[in-house]
């Protein structure tokens, strides 16, 4: 896998560019989980970092992301702003960085079927939680 900073060089020239790079890639190592991510753990830090900084750089105010632009007497359209979000919403879905995290994450889940009727699970097949250090908790058998 490539270096977090050839990811971003290539995926965000601006964050590359900035002298800021350092302080997000810190940021989003520190809240990327490498028990989860695994392989794909430079991918998923060089997206958050690029999510992370893209947020920095909008002048929004509280708009949610940008939903459609106009250029003739300029018209732009938002989604839900940050007050009006749901428990369930998630700041990732305000950048194409973000989205394309989430679709990494949602990729590194495992096949869902049933785990079998002993309790005892080996833990090393319970999948990461992408959000921390820690295993889910799943039921013994999936349906």
């Amino acid at each position: 896998m490539a270096a977090v900073t050839d990811i971003i060089s290539a995926i965000c020239p601006k964050l590359s560019a900035a002298s800021t790079l350092s302080i997000f890639i810190e940021l989003a190592t520190d809240l990327t989980s490498v028990k989860y991510f695994k392989a794909n753990f430079n991918m998923a830090v060089a997206l958050r970092a690029a999510h992370m900084f893209t947020l920095s750089q909008r002048n929004l105010g509280e708009g949610g992301s940008i939903t459609n632009k106009a250029e003739g007497k300029l018209s732009m359209g938002f989604s839900a702003s940050k007050t009006e979000m749901t428990a369930t919403d998630n700041d990732l879905d305000q950048t194409g960085y973000g989205r394309q995290l989430k679709s990494l994450i949602a990729g590194q889940f495992p096949a869902i079927g049933v785990l079998g009727v002993n309790d005892k699970v080996d833990s090393s097949s319970i999948p990461m939680d992408p959000y921390s250090n820690s295993q889910q908790m799943i039921p013994n058998v999936i349906i």
